[in-house]
């Protein structure tokens, strides 16, 4: 996966009848994660639902429509998980972050 080019994966959401749907993952520029007092680079994706116009065209009438979701990943050395914003489910949004290293400011 490049961390400039958007990505197109799939997954399986379960649903009450399993559907694979698509999954575009777009990177961007963040600001720097500091780990033990040194500055990280970091790359933000967001991650957006591809359902299919049908799909999607329905979904938002009944207020299903998965809102985007937000990745931040450490780049320097082996990739590691710093933050996640997005739903893990069908309800509120969730901000999952690590106590060290610490997210970029302001995100």
């Amino acid at each position: 996966m490049s961390r400039r080019e958007p990505t197109r994966v799939h997954l399986v959401a379960f649903t009450p009848q399993p559907r694979v749907i698509g999954l575009e993952l777009q990177p961007s520029v963040s600001a720097a994660t500091h780990v033990g007092g040194m500055a990280e680079p970091t790359v933000e994706f967001t991650m957006v639902p591809k359902l299919g116009a049908f799909v999607h065209f329905v979904a938002s009438l009944e207020g299903k429509a998965p809102p985007d979701s937000h990745a931040w990943i450490t780049t320097a050395g082996a990739p590691a998980f710093v933050k996640f914003v997005g739903p893990l489910y069908l309800g509120a949004t969730w901000q999952l972050t690590l106590a060290a290293p610490s997210p970029p400011a302001g995100e």
